[in-house]
């Protein structure tokens, strides 16, 4: 059956969470893919614990409001409270994703999806290099404690040698005739010695939505655990659209070219 745009603001419910779905208005070419830039589900409830007349309101997204030719699923909440709103502010605000989970709980399943988009090698947002980053015991320069590695120039990609000068060169010297220089100048490798870290295996599981993920998988060589993500991205994404049409959002329509984005 045929959309008709544009489908108007209306109660909408997720999740048996009743709420509001703003208006849908038809899909945009952006970046040669067709994309809905504005699809959007907000319900507010009270909240406790940031004073007097608190409430909070998620909102759930799915849509290209970045403009970078693909959706993109987000769930983030504002907090207002009596005093916020004298202040026209609000007191909380953002990926409040602990608030949202208990006084949502209908939405927590969705959570896990946040920063979750249609297309390209990996459908979590990095979900591959923060996975594997989290998972390792290397430090943000990938170097393990204590492992030296000479640096490299970020642009030219050429390695990096600093000049240091051997022996004893005083700046002054009391002699009747020349002194002859003592002092050999010649480059040795600028270095850098890796700090480590400890493995943040929960943090692992949550960057590859991969919950039940076992310790060694997860601890295993880059190469095989990033083999190991990228076989199970396909699936991943399968169950992430099952998840966004069976709450009511709309995947990407056909791209200019025809084809299924």
């Amino acid at each position: 059956m045929k959309t008709i745009y544009p489908i108007n603001e209306h109660q909408h419910t997720i999740n048996n969470v009743p709420g509001r779905m703003y208006t849908i208005h038809g899909p945009q070419s952006v970046r040669g893919n067709m994309v809905h830039r504005n699809q959007t589900w907000i319900a507010t409830r009270p909240i406790a614990g940031y004073g007097a007349g608190g409430q909070i309101t998620v909102k759930i997204r799915f849509d290209d409001g970045c403009q970078n030719g693909h959706q993109s699923f987000s769930v983030t909440a504002d907090v207002v409270t009596n005093e916020s709103r004298r202040q026209r502010d609000i007191a909380a605000g953002g990926c409040l994703h602990e608030d949202i989970a208990q006084v949502f709980p209908e939405l927590a399943p969705l959570i896990k999806w946040h920063f979750m988009r249609t297309d390209g090698p990996d459908g979590p947002m990095h979900y591959i290099a923060n996975t594997v980053y989290h998972a390792s015991d290397r430090d943000h320069n990938g170097l393990l404690k204590g492992e030296v590695r000479q640096l490299r120039n970020g642009k030219t990609g050429l390695l990096c040698w600093k000049l240091e000068a051997t022996g004893n060169l005083p700046q002054y010297v009391d002699s009747d005739t020349q002194p002859t220089e003592t002092t050999t100048l010649h480059y040795v490798p600028w270095t850098r010695t890796g700090e480590g870290k400890a493995r943040d295996l929960d943090a692992a599981r949550l960057c590859a939505i991969w919950p039940e993920a076992t310790d060694e998988e997860l601890s295993a060589d880059k190469e095989t655990l990033t083999a190991a993500l990228t076989a199970r991205l396909p699936g991943l994404i399968a169950e992430f659209r099952a998840d966004m049409e069976r709450v009511g959002f709309l995947w990407e329509p056909e791209t200019e070219g025809g084809t299924k984005a």
